[in-house]
């Protein structure tokens, strides 16, 4: 077992790795309160020469203000996703139960869902009627138990604000195609408005579920505070030419980093969301920019899929 550094010692340890210190009492305060495993194995690695030897001229701080700055960007990302969840929950209850009316318990019935994701509809209606049970027996008062209660089932639109991103995403990719294609199109209408444009446009359904995926596992990043910088999704986005052609992204690019997850936000929520985003990423990428030095600042925006010319990118786009 690794023995147990107190602060003092966790200082001498990073002065031996050459790492400079401005003021050793605020760095000890800042490892005292953010833990020195997730400051330092974290954030060190974009001041690296060696595994245990920093660059010369890099002080304590500049691991401080990444630190900080990934700490930001995060709340940022988070609010856009969790808009973008909201937005989506509304549109699959209302495609749904639109698809489903007079149908009682639709979401229980596994002939409602895509004939090949059997297992995986099996283990959802597991999941919602457990949800509908511990509803049903707690004492505390809840839109489940009153329409269990007092009404003939508890439709899917009330059942949808129980379930977590992930499951709606699940939901989602198991549904058939009638309700999978409903989704796409009452999407449209965002991206339109992110696009500023009323062309005909396609949103295949697998762009909307493989991007949700992508969202879904950058939402428990920002809302658990792990590392965001340097995250590769899961799934390589797929190829939207109305929407990658204003940011020079072409089909033969890989987009699975956190700057095309970003991207695909237009499909999910208003220009004056996206734009409150993206308002927010560039002044905290500007503060970045100005307090550490540009090697370091394009390693670690780098790490985000983020281009060195976003900015104008985003301009010419406007």
């Amino acid at each position: 077992m690794k023995p147990f550094k107190n602060l003092d010692e966790q200082i001498d340890i990073l002065k031996s790795r050459n790492l400079k210190f401005k003021d050793e009492d605020s760095a000890k305060e800042y490892l005292l309160h953010y833990n020195y495993y997730n400051i330092i194995n974290c954030y060190s690695k974009f001041f690296l020469e060696t595994n245990d030897k920093y660059f010369d001229g890099v002080y304590f701080e500049d691991i401080k203000e990444v630190h900080h700055f990934d700490k930001e960007i995060k709340t940022a990302i988070l609010e856009a996703i969790i808009e973008a969840e909201r937005h989506i929950k509304s549109i699959l209850a209302y495609t749904y139960s639109d698809i489903h009316k007079n149908k009682v318990y639709p979401y229980l019935n596994v002939e409602t869902y895509e004939k090949s994701k059997l297992l995986e509809s099996s283990n959802l209606i597991g999941r919602f009627s457990k949800i509908i049970s511990d509803n049903k027996k707690t004492k505390y008062s809840n839109s489940i138990k009153h329409y269990a209660n007092n009404h003939t089932c508890v439709p899917f639109w009330i059942l949808i604000d129980y379930l977590t991103f992930g499951e709606i995403n699940n939901f989602i990719r198991c549904s058939d195609d009638k309700v999978q294609n409903s989704i796409a199109v009452n999407l449209l209408p965002f991206l339109r408005d992110n696009l500023n444009t009323c062309n005909h446009i396609i949103i295949k359904p697998k762009s909307v579920i493989l991007a949700l995926e992508n969202l879904s596992k950058i939402r428990n990043i920002t809302a658990h505070n792990n590392v965001l910088l340097g995250h590769i999704g899961r799934n390589d986005l797929m190829y939207l030419k109305e929407l990658h052609d204003l940011y020079g992204i072409k089909k033969a690019d890989n987009r699975q980093d956190v700057y095309n997850s970003l991207l695909y936000l237009q499909i999910f929520i208003t220009s004056n969301q996206f734009a409150i985003l993206n308002n927010k990423l560039k002044k905290r990428t500007e503060t970045l920019k100005k307090r550490i030095s540009p090697i370091y600042f394009n390693r670690i925006i780098n790490s985000l899929g983020f281009p060195s010319n976003w900015k104008v990118l985003n301009q010419n786009k406007k």
